[in-house]
Protein backbone atom coordinates (compact mmCIF):
# COMPACT_ATOMS: atom_id res chain seq x y z
CA UNK A 1 0.00 0.00 0.00
CA UNK A 2 3.05 2.61 1.02
CA UNK A 3 4.39 2.03 -2.99
CA UNK A 4 1.45 2.19 -4.19
CA UNK A 5 1.04 5.78 -2.58
CA UNK A 6 4.15 6.96 -3.22
CA UNK A 7 3.91 5.61 -7.13
CA UNK A 8 0.66 7.83 -7.45
CA UNK A 9 1.72 10.71 -5.70
CA UNK A 10 4.38 10.68 -8.16
CA UNK A 11 1.71 10.84 -11.33
CA UNK A 12 -1.37 12.61 -9.85
CA UNK A 13 -0.09 15.81 -11.22
CA UNK A 14 -0.03 14.07 -14.67
CA UNK A 15 -2.94 12.26 -15.19
CA UNK A 16 -5.08 14.66 -17.77
CA UNK A 17 -2.05 14.05 -20.52
CA UNK A 18 -1.76 10.62 -19.50
CA UNK A 19 -5.48 9.92 -19.86
CA UNK A 20 -5.59 11.61 -23.14
CA UNK A 21 -2.10 9.89 -24.34
CA UNK A 22 -3.76 6.29 -23.09
CA UNK A 23 -7.28 6.82 -25.51
CA UNK A 24 -5.10 8.08 -28.25
CA UNK A 25 -2.77 4.99 -28.24
CA UNK A 26 -5.77 2.83 -27.76
CA UNK A 27 -7.15 4.30 -31.23
CA UNK A 28 -4.32 4.02 -32.69
CA UNK A 29 -3.83 0.52 -32.17
CA UNK A 30 -7.11 -0.41 -32.70
CA UNK A 31 -6.68 1.16 -36.08
CA UNK A 32 -3.25 -0.40 -36.89
CA UNK A 33 -4.52 -3.76 -36.08
CA UNK A 34 -7.42 -3.68 -38.04
CA UNK A 35 -4.81 -2.22 -40.98
CA UNK A 36 -2.86 -5.50 -40.33
CA UNK A 37 -6.08 -7.74 -40.34
CA UNK A 38 -6.89 -6.38 -43.32
CA UNK A 39 -3.67 -6.53 -45.17
CA UNK A 40 -3.50 -10.03 -44.12
CA UNK A 41 -7.22 -10.69 -46.14
CA UNK A 42 -5.94 -9.30 -48.83
CA UNK A 43 -2.51 -10.74 -49.62
CA UNK A 44 -4.57 -14.54 -48.75
CA UNK A 45 -7.05 -13.81 -51.10
CA UNK A 46 -4.04 -12.67 -53.85
CA UNK A 47 -1.77 -15.44 -52.71
CA UNK A 48 -4.28 -18.19 -53.16
CA UNK A 49 -4.98 -16.42 -56.91
CA UNK A 50 -1.23 -17.11 -57.48
CA UNK A 51 -2.04 -20.65 -58.06
CA UNK A 52 -0.89 -22.00 -61.82
CA UNK A 53 -3.50 -23.72 -62.10
CA UNK A 54 -6.12 -20.58 -62.44
CA UNK A 55 -3.12 -18.67 -64.68
CA UNK A 56 -4.77 -19.98 -67.93
CA UNK A 57 -8.16 -19.02 -67.29
CA UNK A 58 -10.76 -16.03 -66.88
CA UNK A 59 -13.23 -15.28 -63.77
CA UNK A 60 -16.69 -14.71 -65.10
CA UNK A 61 -20.10 -13.17 -63.83
CA UNK A 62 -22.41 -13.75 -66.79
CA UNK A 63 -25.76 -11.30 -67.18
CA UNK A 64 -29.01 -13.51 -65.98
CA UNK A 65 -32.36 -13.03 -66.96
CA UNK A 66 -34.05 -13.71 -63.94
CA UNK A 67 -33.46 -15.84 -60.44
CA UNK A 68 -34.17 -18.88 -61.89
CA UNK A 69 -31.41 -19.07 -64.41
CA UNK A 70 -28.64 -17.77 -61.06
CA UNK A 71 -30.00 -20.89 -59.53
CA UNK A 72 -29.39 -23.33 -62.27
CA UNK A 73 -26.82 -22.26 -64.84
CA UNK A 74 -26.20 -25.22 -66.15
CA UNK A 75 -26.99 -24.32 -69.66
CA UNK A 76 -24.59 -21.29 -69.77
CA UNK A 77 -21.91 -23.52 -68.37
CA UNK A 78 -22.69 -26.27 -71.12
CA UNK A 79 -22.85 -23.64 -74.14
CA UNK A 80 -19.02 -22.28 -72.69
CA UNK A 81 -17.28 -26.24 -72.50
CA UNK A 82 -18.63 -26.52 -76.38
CA UNK A 83 -15.49 -24.27 -76.78
CA UNK A 84 -12.40 -25.70 -78.00
CA UNK A 85 -10.65 -23.44 -75.63
CA UNK A 86 -12.20 -24.18 -72.70
CA UNK A 87 -10.72 -26.75 -70.65
CA UNK A 88 -13.02 -26.98 -67.70
CA UNK A 89 -15.08 -24.86 -65.51
CA UNK A 90 -14.05 -23.83 -61.77
CA UNK A 91 -17.42 -24.45 -59.75
CA UNK A 92 -18.57 -26.12 -56.58
CA UNK A 93 -22.11 -27.19 -54.95
CA UNK A 94 -23.29 -25.99 -51.23
CA UNK A 95 -25.42 -26.80 -48.92
CA UNK A 96 -25.74 -25.52 -45.33
CA UNK A 97 -26.74 -27.96 -41.66
CA UNK A 98 -27.28 -27.59 -38.28
CA UNK A 99 -24.28 -27.80 -36.14
CA UNK A 100 -24.10 -27.03 -32.43
CA UNK A 101 -27.05 -24.82 -33.06
CA UNK A 102 -25.41 -22.55 -35.62
CA UNK A 103 -25.46 -23.47 -39.46
CA UNK A 104 -22.53 -24.79 -41.14
CA UNK A 105 -21.57 -24.10 -44.79
CA UNK A 106 -20.71 -27.31 -46.42
CA UNK A 107 -18.63 -26.77 -49.66
CA UNK A 108 -18.58 -29.75 -51.77
CA UNK A 109 -15.20 -29.42 -53.95
CA UNK A 110 -14.02 -32.03 -56.55
CA UNK A 111 -10.49 -32.26 -57.58
CA UNK A 112 -10.36 -29.47 -60.05
CA UNK A 113 -11.32 -27.29 -57.41
CA UNK A 114 -9.08 -28.34 -54.52
CA UNK A 115 -6.08 -28.14 -56.49
CA UNK A 116 -6.73 -24.96 -58.06
CA UNK A 117 -8.08 -23.18 -54.33
CA UNK A 118 -5.60 -24.55 -51.90
CA UNK A 119 -6.82 -23.04 -49.01
CA UNK A 120 -4.25 -22.28 -46.01
CA UNK A 121 -4.69 -24.61 -42.70
CA UNK A 122 -3.43 -23.89 -39.09
CA UNK A 123 -3.19 -27.95 -38.58
CA UNK A 124 -3.20 -30.95 -40.85
CA UNK A 125 -3.21 -30.86 -44.76
CA UNK A 126 -6.04 -29.01 -47.93
CA UNK A 127 -8.00 -31.89 -48.93
CA UNK A 128 -6.04 -34.54 -51.04
CA UNK A 129 -6.13 -34.29 -54.98
CA UNK A 130 -7.41 -38.28 -55.27
CA UNK A 131 -8.56 -39.25 -51.76
CA UNK A 132 -9.35 -42.75 -50.79
CA UNK A 133 -12.02 -41.89 -48.60
CA UNK A 134 -14.20 -38.52 -47.52
CA UNK A 135 -12.16 -35.90 -46.06
CA UNK A 136 -12.79 -32.66 -44.03
CA UNK A 137 -11.32 -29.60 -43.36
CA UNK A 138 -13.26 -27.60 -40.68
CA UNK A 139 -12.69 -23.67 -39.96
CA UNK A 140 -14.85 -21.64 -37.98
CA UNK A 141 -15.39 -21.28 -33.97
CA UNK A 142 -18.34 -23.90 -33.90
CA UNK A 143 -16.35 -26.58 -33.88
CA UNK A 144 -16.08 -27.40 -29.88
CA UNK A 145 -12.94 -29.91 -29.37
CA UNK A 146 -12.93 -31.61 -33.17
CA UNK A 147 -9.45 -32.55 -33.44
CA UNK A 148 -7.53 -34.15 -36.37
CA UNK A 149 -8.87 -37.37 -37.15
CA UNK A 150 -11.40 -37.33 -35.73
CA UNK A 151 -14.79 -38.42 -37.82
CA UNK A 152 -17.45 -35.94 -38.15
CA UNK A 153 -21.35 -36.63 -39.09
CA UNK A 154 -23.35 -34.33 -40.84
CA UNK A 155 -26.91 -34.96 -41.76
CA UNK A 156 -28.34 -37.97 -43.44
CA UNK A 157 -25.31 -39.92 -42.08
CA UNK A 158 -22.58 -38.05 -44.58
CA UNK A 159 -19.60 -39.18 -42.30
CA UNK A 160 -15.85 -37.38 -43.02
CA UNK A 161 -12.67 -37.54 -41.70
CA UNK A 162 -11.30 -34.36 -40.53
CA UNK A 163 -7.48 -34.15 -41.91
CA UNK A 164 -7.06 -30.53 -41.67
CA UNK A 165 -8.33 -27.30 -39.42
CA UNK A 166 -7.97 -23.82 -40.78
CA UNK A 167 -8.83 -21.58 -37.85
CA UNK A 168 -11.59 -19.43 -36.26
CA UNK A 169 -12.11 -17.39 -39.60
CA UNK A 170 -12.32 -18.59 -43.04
CA UNK A 171 -11.36 -17.29 -45.91
CA UNK A 172 -12.87 -18.87 -49.47
CA UNK A 173 -14.07 -18.94 -52.57
CA UNK A 174 -17.59 -17.85 -53.12
CA UNK A 175 -18.78 -16.99 -56.52
CA UNK A 176 -21.58 -15.21 -55.66
CA UNK A 177 -20.95 -11.60 -55.97
CA UNK A 178 -20.75 -9.38 -59.78
CA UNK A 179 -19.58 -6.29 -60.44
CA UNK A 180 -18.84 -4.42 -63.76
CA UNK A 181 -15.22 -4.13 -62.80
CA UNK A 182 -13.31 -6.57 -60.71
CA UNK A 183 -10.82 -4.02 -58.36
CA UNK A 184 -8.97 -6.98 -56.55
CA UNK A 185 -9.05 -10.86 -55.85
CA UNK A 186 -11.07 -10.47 -52.37
CA UNK A 187 -13.91 -10.05 -54.67
CA UNK A 188 -13.81 -13.81 -55.40
CA UNK A 189 -13.69 -14.30 -51.47
CA UNK A 190 -15.72 -14.28 -48.62
CA UNK A 191 -14.68 -14.52 -44.61
CA UNK A 192 -17.25 -17.06 -42.69
CA UNK A 193 -16.92 -18.77 -39.12
CA UNK A 194 -18.75 -21.81 -39.87
CA UNK A 195 -17.14 -23.89 -42.35
CA UNK A 196 -16.75 -27.76 -43.71
CA UNK A 197 -15.07 -28.66 -47.14
CA UNK A 198 -15.85 -31.86 -48.31
CA UNK A 199 -14.10 -34.34 -51.14
CA UNK A 200 -17.00 -34.61 -53.89
CA UNK A 201 -16.00 -37.87 -55.56
CA UNK A 202 -16.06 -40.16 -52.46
CA UNK A 203 -19.59 -38.88 -51.43
CA UNK A 204 -22.77 -41.20 -52.68
CA UNK A 205 -25.02 -39.06 -54.80
CA UNK A 206 -28.09 -40.77 -53.28
CA UNK A 207 -26.86 -38.54 -49.79
CA UNK A 208 -26.30 -35.09 -51.73
CA UNK A 209 -29.27 -35.30 -53.74
CA UNK A 210 -31.49 -35.17 -50.02
CA UNK A 211 -29.96 -31.78 -49.85
CA UNK A 212 -30.87 -28.26 -51.30
CA UNK A 213 -27.45 -28.10 -53.41
CA UNK A 214 -26.50 -24.84 -54.95
CA UNK A 215 -23.67 -23.23 -56.06
CA UNK A 216 -22.09 -19.84 -56.63
CA UNK A 217 -23.93 -17.18 -59.70
CA UNK A 218 -20.75 -16.81 -61.06
CA UNK A 219 -17.68 -19.30 -61.98
CA UNK A 220 -14.04 -19.43 -63.19
CA UNK A 221 -13.53 -20.89 -66.76
CA UNK A 222 -9.98 -22.48 -67.15
CA UNK A 223 -8.99 -22.16 -71.10
CA UNK A 224 -6.82 -25.39 -72.64
CA UNK A 225 -3.19 -25.20 -72.83
CA UNK A 226 -3.36 -26.38 -76.66
CA UNK A 227 -5.96 -23.88 -77.23
CA UNK A 228 -4.88 -21.29 -80.24
CA UNK A 229 -5.49 -17.46 -79.85
CA UNK A 230 -7.95 -17.58 -82.51
CA UNK A 231 -9.51 -20.01 -80.56
CA UNK A 232 -9.33 -18.11 -77.11
CA UNK A 233 -11.00 -14.95 -78.77
CA UNK A 234 -13.64 -16.76 -80.13
CA UNK A 235 -14.63 -17.94 -76.41
CA UNK A 236 -13.89 -14.58 -74.66
CA UNK A 237 -15.82 -13.06 -77.44
CA UNK A 238 -19.05 -15.28 -76.32
CA UNK A 239 -18.25 -15.08 -72.32
CA UNK A 240 -17.70 -11.13 -73.07
CA UNK A 241 -20.94 -10.80 -74.99
CA UNK A 242 -23.19 -12.57 -72.35
CA UNK A 243 -21.28 -11.25 -68.72
CA UNK A 244 -18.05 -9.43 -67.23
CA UNK A 245 -14.36 -10.91 -67.83
CA UNK A 246 -11.83 -10.75 -65.71
CA UNK A 247 -8.53 -12.26 -66.48
CA UNK A 248 -5.94 -13.53 -64.13
CA UNK A 249 -3.38 -11.30 -65.01
CA UNK A 250 -5.19 -8.20 -64.30
CA UNK A 251 -6.85 -9.86 -61.23
CA UNK A 252 -3.32 -10.07 -59.95
CA UNK A 253 -2.17 -6.49 -61.53
CA UNK A 254 -5.22 -4.79 -59.95
CA UNK A 255 -4.52 -6.65 -56.72
CA UNK A 256 -1.36 -5.33 -56.46
CA UNK A 257 -2.37 -1.81 -57.28
CA UNK A 258 -5.18 -1.70 -54.80
CA UNK A 259 -2.90 -2.96 -52.19
CA UNK A 260 0.28 -0.86 -52.66
CA UNK A 261 -2.34 2.15 -52.99
CA UNK A 262 -4.75 1.36 -49.90
CA UNK A 263 -1.33 0.51 -47.63
CA UNK A 264 -0.10 4.01 -48.45
CA UNK A 265 -3.59 5.63 -47.97
CA UNK A 266 -4.35 3.63 -44.29
CA UNK A 267 -1.08 3.22 -42.97
CA UNK A 268 0.26 6.88 -42.41
CA UNK A 269 -2.96 7.43 -39.79
CA UNK A 270 -2.19 4.64 -37.60
CA UNK A 271 1.27 5.68 -37.55
CA UNK A 272 1.29 9.27 -37.03
CA UNK A 273 -0.93 8.67 -34.01
CA UNK A 274 1.72 5.85 -32.55
CA UNK A 275 4.36 8.58 -32.88
CA UNK A 276 2.35 11.34 -31.15
CA UNK A 277 1.24 9.08 -28.21
CA UNK A 278 5.38 8.34 -28.64
CA UNK A 279 6.65 11.68 -27.89
CA UNK A 280 3.50 12.51 -24.94
CA UNK A 281 4.74 9.16 -23.36
CA UNK A 282 8.03 10.69 -23.08
CA UNK A 283 7.48 14.04 -22.34
CA UNK A 284 5.40 13.10 -19.51
CA UNK A 285 8.20 10.38 -18.31
CA UNK A 286 10.32 13.28 -18.10
CA UNK A 287 8.51 16.16 -16.65
CA UNK A 288 7.51 12.98 -14.02
CA UNK A 289 10.64 12.41 -13.15
CA UNK A 290 11.83 15.92 -12.88
CA UNK A 291 8.99 16.90 -10.44
CA UNK A 292 9.51 13.95 -8.19
CA UNK A 293 13.36 14.64 -7.95
CA UNK A 294 13.28 16.76 -4.66
CA UNK A 295 10.67 14.21 -3.27
CA UNK A 296 12.63 11.48 -4.06
CA UNK A 297 15.59 13.14 -2.74
CA UNK A 298 14.29 12.83 0.91
CA UNK A 299 13.72 9.36 0.08
CA UNK A 300 16.97 8.72 -0.61
CA UNK A 301 18.42 9.94 2.64
CA UNK A 302 16.04 7.25 4.46
CA UNK A 303 17.77 4.56 1.99
CA UNK A 304 16.01 4.10 -1.01
CA UNK A 305 18.21 2.98 -3.51
CA UNK A 306 17.89 4.55 -7.00
CA UNK A 307 16.99 1.33 -8.75
CA UNK A 308 13.71 1.65 -6.59
CA UNK A 309 13.28 5.07 -7.62
CA UNK A 310 13.53 3.95 -11.28
CA UNK A 311 11.14 1.56 -10.42
CA UNK A 312 8.53 3.26 -8.70
CA UNK A 313 8.26 5.78 -11.69
CA UNK A 314 8.57 2.86 -14.51
CA UNK A 315 6.11 0.50 -13.28
CA UNK A 316 3.16 1.99 -13.09
CA UNK A 317 3.85 4.26 -15.91
CA UNK A 318 4.49 1.17 -17.72
CA UNK A 319 1.47 -0.57 -16.49
CA UNK A 320 -1.22 2.69 -17.47
CA UNK A 321 0.39 2.26 -21.00
CA UNK A 322 -0.03 -1.61 -21.32
CA UNK A 323 -3.60 -1.12 -20.98
CA UNK A 324 -4.29 0.04 -24.37
CA UNK A 325 -2.23 -2.87 -25.58
CA UNK A 326 -3.97 -5.30 -23.62
CA UNK A 327 -7.30 -3.73 -24.77
CA UNK A 328 -6.71 -4.34 -28.69
CA UNK A 329 -4.85 -7.97 -27.35
CA UNK A 330 -8.25 -8.82 -26.16
CA UNK A 331 -10.26 -7.17 -28.96
CA UNK A 332 -8.60 -8.95 -31.34
CA UNK A 333 -8.39 -12.47 -30.00
CA UNK A 334 -11.85 -12.19 -28.38
CA UNK A 335 -14.22 -10.19 -29.72
CA UNK A 336 -12.62 -9.41 -33.52
CA UNK A 337 -16.23 -7.73 -35.10
CA UNK A 338 -17.14 -5.63 -32.33
CA UNK A 339 -16.65 -1.69 -33.89
CA UNK A 340 -15.07 -3.22 -37.59
CA UNK A 341 -17.88 -5.23 -39.02
CA UNK A 342 -19.95 -2.08 -38.43
CA UNK A 343 -19.84 -1.29 -42.48
CA UNK A 344 -22.74 -0.68 -44.78
CA UNK A 345 -22.74 -4.10 -46.22
CA UNK A 346 -22.02 -5.61 -43.22
CA UNK A 347 -19.01 -7.60 -45.39
CA UNK A 348 -15.89 -8.75 -43.13
CA UNK A 349 -12.58 -7.82 -45.21
CA UNK A 350 -9.91 -8.86 -42.53
CA UNK A 351 -8.16 -11.72 -41.11
CA UNK A 352 -6.75 -11.55 -37.83
CA UNK A 353 -3.57 -13.89 -37.41
CA UNK A 354 -0.69 -14.50 -35.13
CA UNK A 355 1.13 -11.54 -36.94
CA UNK A 356 -1.41 -9.00 -36.03
CA UNK A 357 -0.73 -8.95 -32.42
CA UNK A 358 3.16 -9.39 -32.77
CA UNK A 359 3.51 -5.41 -33.60
CA UNK A 360 1.11 -4.60 -30.43
CA UNK A 361 3.82 -6.23 -28.01
CA UNK A 362 6.85 -5.09 -29.54
CA UNK A 363 5.97 -1.71 -29.28
CA UNK A 364 4.52 -1.91 -25.72
CA UNK A 365 8.12 -3.83 -25.20
CA UNK A 366 9.73 -0.90 -26.48
CA UNK A 367 7.83 1.98 -24.65
CA UNK A 368 8.54 -0.37 -21.19
CA UNK A 369 12.59 0.17 -22.19
CA UNK A 370 12.17 3.86 -23.30
CA UNK A 371 9.45 4.51 -19.41
CA UNK A 372 12.49 2.78 -17.85
CA UNK A 373 15.49 4.23 -20.00
CA UNK A 374 14.18 8.35 -18.99
CA UNK A 375 14.59 8.42 -15.32
CA UNK A 376 17.68 5.64 -15.57
CA UNK A 377 19.28 8.24 -17.44
CA UNK A 378 18.17 10.83 -14.70
CA UNK A 379 19.46 9.47 -12.00
CA UNK A 380 22.75 8.07 -13.35
CA UNK A 381 24.47 11.53 -13.27
CA UNK A 382 23.71 12.75 -9.69
CA UNK A 383 25.88 11.12 -7.61
CA UNK A 384 24.09 10.88 -3.39
CA UNK A 385 25.78 14.15 -2.43
CA UNK A 386 24.27 15.70 -5.77
CA UNK A 387 21.18 14.19 -5.37
CA UNK A 388 20.57 15.51 -2.22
Amino acid sequence: MKTFTICYSFIKKNMIPIIITMLMLTVAMFILSTFIGEYNYTSYTKNVMLNDKLANGVYYMPYYEDEAHIQDNTELKNEIVQYDACSHILSYNNFAVDLNDSIANVMIYNKQMRESFKLHTEKGRWLSDDPTYTEAVIGGVTWGDTKLGDTITLDNNITATVVGIIGDSVVYPSFNVSSNSVQDSSILFRVNDTMVFLTQETIPQEKLEKYSLSSGRNFYVVFNDNATTSEKEQLMSFLESKGVVATHEKIINDSNQVIDSWVATALPLPLFLLIIATINIISISTVIVKRTMPEYSRYYLIGCTKRKGIWLIAMPLSVIFSIPCIINIISVTCCPNLFRAGNKTGAITYLFEANTIIPLVIYLALIIAILTMIPTLFYKKYSPLLFY
